[in-house]
């Protein structure tokens, strides 16, 4: 008969994970003539800028410099000035970077690159020239930059990226959704077995026995989010209440550009109990743990607070993070610049549910010893 009782969560696990998946953040243009720059211009190298004007149905990037009072674009070897113009800035404190890129790659543009208009197929970049850089207009063909009147294509380039600050804080109040058949699907994973013999010529007497079953275990518990994949997330402080056993952490995991949360840690199992056994019969004594069934997921709903990198952010601008990364805020706090968001996800892995033994008699022409083996990795069902 198995003697597996279930357990209710109570050790607490904690747990840091660090992601790196990027959201893209929003730069604007505004509108500027005769060699001014705006606050919060982007350069594109020391001293200069990006800017924008438009021709013949179709924006250009330009490089701007604010000691002269025009600026000017080659198209088909034309070229064209002007003295009104619009300059890249950067309102939401997003964090830009320079990537470097060629033309054999513009399938592999980033997930921040700043278009040039709306919708548009172009990117904003910059490039090399003799001794300067220069921002221009990047296609599948290039870096098109005007330089001293010429217009001059380059192959190799830097295309600006800007992505919001990474969000960082805690996971807690997670609750989970246990299946119905979580149990009852488990497999059984075989903690240690032991044979127990008898030999008694009066066939009057009993034996009690000590049974110590112990082994090491690794556990996986793999959290995936519904609809975010954890985008934005650089770290975040984790805890929960496990099913049963101490709540002692293997190791700190980081998780670089991945969709999920992997946290591992080593516990023990150990059975200790005694038996008793009949007169002249012999017993095997099996323990097992319960683990999930191959593709069981456990859903959950958890409060995550966030707070991001930046001394100069307000919380609006994390709020503003939040709601572009694809979450619902729930409350806002000005004085430690966090909000807090509801997480829905789904949780895997491999680790212990429950653990128990089973005790099989034995005699010479049934349940011979055999039966621990035969059933570990086999669901409890059978």
């Amino acid at each position: 008969m198995a003697l597996f009782k279930y357990c209710l969560f109570f050790p607490l696990l904690l747990h840091s994970f660090l992601l790196a998946s990027r959201i893209p953040c929003p730069l604007e243009w505004e509108s500027a003539s005769s060699g001014s720059i705006p606050d919060q211009a982007v350069q594109s190298s020391p001293g200069e800028y990006v800017a924008r004007v438009f021709l013949d149905d179709d924006w250009y990037a330009i490089n701007i410099n604010p000691r002269l009072p025009e600026v000017s674009v080659v198209v088909n070897g034309k070229e064209f000035t002007y003295e009104n113009y619009e300059v890249l800035i950067n309102p939401h404190k997003c964090v830009l970077k320079w990537i470097r890129r060629s033309n054999e790659k513009e399938s592999h543009w980033p997930k921040g690159a700043v278009p040039i208009a709306v919708a548009g197929s172009v990117y904003v970049g910059r490039g090399k020239h003799g001794s300067q850089t220069v921002s221009g207009t990047i296609s599948e063909m290039g870096l098109d930059i005007t330089h001293k009147g010429k217009q001059i294509l380059l192959p190799r380039f830097e295309i600006l990226e800007s992505t919001d600050p990474l969000l960082y804080g805690s996971l807690s109040s997670i609750k989970f959704t246990v299946p119905s058949d979580l149990y009852t699907a488990a497999y059984q994973e075989l903690v240690g077995s032991s044979l127990h013999e008898v030999i008694n010529f009066s066939g009057s007497l009993s034996d009690n026995e000590r049974v110590i079953h112990e082994k090491v275990l690794r556990e996986t518990f793999i959290f995936t989010e519904d609809a975010n994949n954890w985008d934005g997330i650089s770290s975040m402080q984790v805890s929960f209440d496990l099913w049963f056993g101490t709540s002692d952490v293997d190791e700190l995991v980081q998780v670089n550009w991945k969709n999920y949360i992997e946290i591992k840690r080593a516990r023990t199992l150990k059975v200790s109990k005694n038996i008793t056994i009949g007169p002249n019969r012999n017993m095997q004594v099996c323990t097992f743990f319960l683990k999930p069934s191959p593709g069981t997921e456990i859903p959950f709903t958890a409060i995550a607070e966030f707070t991001a990198d930046g001394d100069d952010l307000t919380i609006e601008n994390i709020k503003e993070i939040v709601v572009r990364s694809g979450r619902v805020i729930l409350e806002s706090f000005p004085e430690s610049k966090t909000v807090t968001t509801s997480i829905n996800g789904k949780m895997t892995g491999r680790f212990a549910l429950d653990m128990g033994s089973i005790e099989y008699l034995l005699d010479r022409t049934k349940n011979l010893a055999g039966q621990c083996m035969a059933l570990n990795g086999k669901p409890r069902s059978i």
